[in-house]
């Protein structure tokens, strides 16, 4: 069992900053999730609880009662799951984005120069989807 202050101790080690305050305020004024014990006495259960309370304010803009009902429906590993994916896509265009415009760039260049070129119907189709044959 934990304190109010334990929990933001232990959550400050995982990067995420809380007070003892809103761990209470969380707990006990919003009833965010069912609590077994009594005020000031949390469990692991009700420390990853409030872990992703923060979790979801930081990467999401849900209400609190959003919120809510995703930490009381979903698992710690369900709501985890929701944003590596989502990160995994922004890491992955954060990557692939500077060269899309110099692929399109090329694409055009290639596509020019082979329309240029006196191609026959049969060469034309295979290439077919660079550009609109003249």
């Amino acid at each position: 069992m934990y304190s109010a202050q334990d929990v933001a101790d232990i959550l400050k080690k995982y990067n995420r900053e809380i007070s003892k305050r809103t761990v209470n305020y969380y707990a006990f004024d919003r009833k965010m999730f069912e609590t077994e014990s009594k005020k000031n006495c949390f469990t692991d259960e009700d420390v990853e609880k409030i872990e992703n309370i923060l979790l979801l304010r930081e990467k999401t803009s849900y209400t609190l009662e959003q919120i809510k009902t995703i930490i009381n429906t979903k698992t710690s590993e369900e709501i985890r799951a929701m944003f590596s994916k989502e990160d995994l896509i922004e890491r992955i265009f954060e990557e692939i984005s500077p060269h899309i415009n110099s692929t399109y760039q090329m694409s055009e260049k290639l596509s020019n120069e082979l329309c240029s070129m006196n191609l026959n119907e049969k060469t034309k189709k295979i290439i077919g989807g660079f550009k609109k044959w003249n």
